[in-house]
């Protein structure tokens, strides 16, 4: 926010986002993934079918196609308060929140939302959010928190900064920096998914709560277990309960066995014991370098696994694995609490746990082998442990610590202004005492009484 003033309430939001993302999928239009956009060639501005106004489609990567829910028309601003749901019977069966309306025709951006309910709902309590699907892109472009109460068969419309003065004026939320382009698809979500930018989080209820520093302690508290881990990636799969032990079979335990992941995607695997199939996200390829990702991720993945055959009789299993930063921001490993688990034999519970020490610069590689693996892979490798070398390797999975990981919402924050388009964002360190007279090398290079010129370190 220093580096761009002009932005501060876009990067501001953005950032809080990260920590605070919507869960469940309410209703969409478009289709995630589609680089054509819900127009698709025809006028860009939609409107619902009268017949179907309490339909909602919670599935937005299907084929989506205007003429059946979704019609060719001119959205007008609709009145304030109540009357869009008369029909008791559509009242009955309406059961949340519907897009109603979208609208992306010269300067006007333009979205609304209809409450066909019986009752009024509170978008902020509910952490309703709007979701931008960028053309070709499978992951959440933008998010956009909602605010506001609305009544019982009304509207919520929600306006670009750039609309007309017509939809300003009606307007019931005005979105900074614009609202949405031709080509992105729209998803409405409500709810909370935990794994988010906790810390950013405890320093906003701290804040909130009048708790200042002590907004961790806050959050600790909420856990009541104290801090936890959160699902970061994986590779592979741990055994679901649907399988019994005896039927497992493990994915990762082949010799060889060559996995890397696909370049550009970064989706993070979130459910270790979700199916794991390597060709859409993981490929057998040999893996040069890290991915570049589509979007920038909030936190370390893993790029890159890999077994060999045995080298001698008797020897372990011989295996790597590698991390990648890709988040724009360096980060400390152990003081963000990262940690590989190492699924084996069926069971649902880490036969082992790599704690992963060191720091990461951005985009650099770290690679974790067993003491079996080739003498090159050994050498190179920043961390050896035999904890990669127990038997029928099931999954990969890897987590850090959900709260106190201060360098995992620095890279959430730098991801957010990636986002949208600000500047890299200068965050110092935590001042060191330094001897008297000696020139300070931790703080800020940015100049703030020369209009933000670089300053000399002396």
């Amino acid at each position: 926010m220093a580096v761009a003033p002009e932005r501060a309430d876009e990067v501001l939001q953005a950032a809080l986002d990260a920590g605070r993302r919507a869960a469940a999928v309410v209703d969409s239009i478009g289709r995630v993934g589609d680089a054509r956009g819900p127009a698709l060639g025809a006028a860009p501005a939609l409107v619902r079918d009268a017949a179907r106004r309490c339909e909602r489609d919670t599935a937005p990567e299907d084929a989506f196609a205007p003429g059946s829910t979704w019609i060719a028309g001119d959205p007008v601003p609709p009145p304030r308060g109540g009357g869009r749901c008369d029909d008791a019977d559509d009242a009955a069966r309406a059961d949340d929140l519907v897009l109603a309306g979208w609208l992306a025709r010269g300067g006007d951006r333009a979205l609304v939302l209809s409450n066909g309910t019986r009752e009024a709902v509170d978008l902020g309590a509910g952490n309703y959010t709007l979701e931008l699907a960028f053309p070709g892109r499978d992951d959440a472009g933008r998010r956009i928190p909602l605010a506001g109460v609305v009544p019982a068969g009304g509207w919520h419309v929600v306006v670009g900064r750039g609309s007309s003065a017509t939809w300003l004026e009606r307007a019931d939320q005005v979105v900074a920096g614009g609202l949405l382009s031709a080509t992105d698809a729209v998803l409405l979500r409500r709810g909370l998914d935990r794994d988010g930018c906790d810390c950013a989080t405890a320093a906003v209820a701290g804040t909130a709560n009048g708790l200042g520093g002590a907004g961790l302690d806050w959050l600790q508290a909420q856990a009541g277990d104290g801090p936890q881990r959160l699902v970061a990636d994986r590779v592979g799969q741990v055994r679901p309960e649907t399988f019994d032990a005896a039927a497992w079979q493990p994915p990762l335990a082949a010799a060889p066995l060559r996995l890397a992941r696909a370049d550009p995607r970064c989706t993070a695997g979130t459910r270790p014991e979700a199916p794991f199939t390597a060709g859409t996200d993981w490929r057998d390829v040999a893996l040069a370098a890290p991915p570049r990702c589509a979007v920038t991720p909030g936190h370390v993945l893993l790029s890159a696994f890999e077994s060999f055959p045995a080298a001698r009789e008797g020897a372990g299993p011989a295996r790597l694995a590698s991390v990648f930063n890709a988040t724009g921001a360096a980060v400390d490993l152990a003081r963000d609490g990262y940690v590989v688990e190492v699924y084996a034999g069926g069971a649902r519970e880490p036969a082992r746990v790599v704690p992963l020490e060191g720091t990461l610069a951005p985009g650099a590689t770290l690679v974790l082998a067993s003491p079996d693996a080739p003498d090159a892979v050994r050498d190179a490798a920043g961390i050896v442990s035999g904890d990669l070398g127990v038997a029928s390797l099931d999954a990969l999975v890897l987590r850090r610590l959900a709260t106190g990981a201060g360098g995992v919402c620095r890279a959430a924050v730098y991801a957010a202004a990636r986002e949208v388009g600000a500047p890299p964002i200068v965050i110092a360190a935590a001042p060191d005492d330094a001897p008297g007279g000696e020139p300070r090398t931790d703080e800020s290079p940015i100049d703030p009484d020369r209009g933000g010129d670089v300053a000399s370190p002396n």
